[in-house]
């Protein structure tokens, strides 16, 4: 899915615009490289509540943003992610708390330093 009608382009739909024509339950894998920063801030939220939504349980989201250096460079960035960014989609943690958006849980988590990203995969979790 992209906003663009470009090669390799399956669904043509604004990632900011929900719903997404998807069933909900119908996808297994979310790979968002490079693309939640150029969201609206107060739209991430309901961006990943869209993504918990269409995934089914087991399945998740393979989340890349960059971090630093990288963030800087792009005039388009509109947010700045740290490591603890996805701190408020998963339950087990205190952040989670403050809007209690839909749960995932973090199987995998790193700051590459050499890439100046984040990269974190979350699985969709029982709400």
């Amino acid at each position: 899915m992209d906003n663009k009608d470009l090669s390799g382009v399956d669904v043509v739909h604004d990632l900011e615009d929900i719903p997404w024509p998807f069933e909900s339950e119908s996808v297994y894998a979310i790979h968002a490289s490079h693309v939640l920063e150029h969201m609206k801030p107060w739209k991430i939220f309901d961006i990943m509540n869209e993504a918990w939504r269409v995934c089914e349980f087991g399945g998740g989201i393979d989340i890349k943003v960059p971090y630093g250096f990288a963030y800087s460079i792009d005039p388009s960035h509109t947010i700045l992610f740290n490591i603890a960014s996805f701190y408020y989609f998963q339950p087990s943690t205190e952040f989670y708390k403050i809007y209690t958006p839909k749960p995932w849980k973090c199987n995998y988590q790193i700051a590459d330093q050499k890439t100046q990203e984040i990269r974190v995969i979350l699985e969709k979790i029982k709400a």
